[in-house]
């Protein structure tokens, strides 16, 4: 398992988020095959997320390297605007991620590759863009890279204190462990096929659970509820 230098400082919305998280006890649906199917055609027939997909899919097909920076601004942009990753910086991520020179890595699943595109230093600050990073590997090898977001995280961590999907050692076992290493990538994908072993989905790909973890976690935990 992949424990170390995943714990660090935190921020303190997240700890806000993490101690409304501890006090709320939710009664989860039970995972099998039939529920992700089932949050898959949401995904499907809801036209704001659908189209954005598939847009992100054409674009990525049409400009699959990242060896030119006009490429990457504009899968940037366009990943940061459909999917609100909260990229305040565009084009200083486009030239990080140009820098970092990043196909061989993304071809073969370098699950190092999201911490270091997250990672960006600006006005003497390093700033994280974990979620934009995980997405921006997984529309490029979604084979490899399942994608991160704020509801994955809550979701996995709901259904974790419930069911305990993943077992963890014994001074590592507590929920704030948990998420805070869910902000490790190598722990995440770990967790993801932690998730997928335990609740024996198959051969249920990335795209799926993460449809089904973003759009059951979004009805959870979205602003209106």
């Amino acid at each position: 398992m992949i424990f170390a230098n995943i714990c660090g400082k935190i921020d303190l919305n997240y700890l806000i988020l993490l101690i409304n998280f501890m006090a709320t006890q939710i009664e989860l649906k039970e995972v099998n095959i039939d529920l992700i199917d089932e949050y898959n055609k949401r995904f499907q027939d809801d036209n704001r997320y659908f189209l954005a997909d598939k847009a992100i899919i054409k674009l990525i097909n049409q400009f699959p390297t990242n060896s030119n920076i006009e490429d990457i601004l504009l899968k940037v942009v366009t990943i940061n605007e459909l999917y609100s990753t909260n990229v305040y910086a565009t084009f200083e991520i486009a030239k990080h991620i140009l820098k970092l020179n990043i196909d061989n890595d993304i071809k073969n699943g370098n699950l190092e590759l999201v911490n270091k595109i997250a990672k960006l230093k600006l006005k003497d600050k390093e700033k994280t863009f974990y979620s934009f990073a995980s997405k921006y590997c997984n529309w490029h090898n979604s084979k490899n890279f399942p994608i991160y977001d704020s509801f994955v995280d809550r979701l996995l961590s709901a259904y974790q204190k419930q069911d305990t999907f993943l077992e963890l050692p014994e001074d590592s076992s507590s929920m704030n462990f948990f998420k805070l290493a869910l902000k490790n990538y190598e722990f995440f994908k770990e967790t993801i096929d932690s998730f997928i072993k335990y609740y024996e989905l198959g051969d249920v790909n990335y795209k799926k659970i993460d449809k089904f973890l973003w759009m059951y976690g979004k009805e959870l935990f979205g602003k209106n509820n």
